[in-house]
């Protein structure tokens, strides 16, 4: 999303932000997301698969460092005037080839979408390098198969365990890797960051009952679901369902 005009706030995951005029916000997969505000904003949304830009992402660590946007990375950045008269004329851009029916329609549309996310990610990521040092190399690789095994398995009764034997890694590694790349947070909490997203998507989503949104999210009892969901939103899940709905 790309705000050309107007003011106000949006929630992407657990983390709240300000937007204004030239704020770029990218929210990933299986992030729920909610714009609060009383302001009228004038704004381009473009929604997509991920699968579109996937062979794009594995290029100069572009796709681990979008994984941990909302998490080590803002989600919502400030671009400065020029970079937002780019970022204003890709949309456009995207605008008019969806629109149309042309040859290599798909490899413009992924190119651009490409460009906008490397565009997001650069301020982001400066903005946090210029607050603390740059992670050990050594951990990064590693840290970077993690997540994405992570993303292919978090629905299933996984754990740090059980992922390091896959990968063949030792459990006390992992979580090194994590604390030293990922901002101190840990496998545990992003795991349950992950099945946590996906349950919100599919609480607004879908009239799946809670418990069987529990289970295709990767918890193991329902109990253990609703304490977590209510720990990250403050409202049971059944709460949010309501409350998103009638947003």
């Amino acid at each position: 999303m790309l705000v050309r005009d107007g003011c106000g706030t949006v929630r992407i995951g657990a983390h709240q932000y300000l937007i204004s005029r030239d704020s770029l916000v990218l929210a990933m997969p299986n992030t729920p997301h909610h714009q609060m505000t009383d302001n009228s904003i004038e704004k381009f949304v473009c929604m997509f698969d991920m699968g579109l830009v996937e062979p794009l992402l594995s290029r100069d660590q572009v796709r681990g460092h979008l994984r941990q946007l909302g998490s080590r990375y803002p989600a919502a950045v400030e671009l400065t005037p020029s970079d937002a008269l780019d970022a204003e004329s890709m949309f456009e851009w995207l605008c008019i080839e969806h629109s149309r029916t042309r040859l290599g329609r798909g490899t413009v549309v992924a190119g651009v979408l490409g460009h906008l996310m490397v565009q997001l990610l650069r301020q982001s990521t400066v903005s946090v390098s210029s607050a603390a040092s740059e992670p050990v190399e050594e951990f990064r690789d590693d840290f970077e198969r993690v997540v994405a095994h992570l993303h292919e398995h978090f629905t299933e009764p996984i754990n740090r365990r059980s992922v390091a034997r896959s990968l063949g890694m030792r459990p006390e590694y992992v979580s090194r890797a994590f604390g030293r790349v990922n901002g101190g947070e840990s496998f545990a909490g992003y795991l349950t960051s992950l099945r946590l997203g996906h349950a919100a998507e599919l609480l607004q989503s879908t009239i799946l009952s809670a418990n069987e949104i529990a289970r295709l999210s990767g918890f193991h009892s329902y109990r253990t679901f609703a304490r977590a969901f209510r720990s990250r939103h403050g409202l049971s899940p059944s709460a949010f369902r309501k409350a998103t709905a009638a947003a």
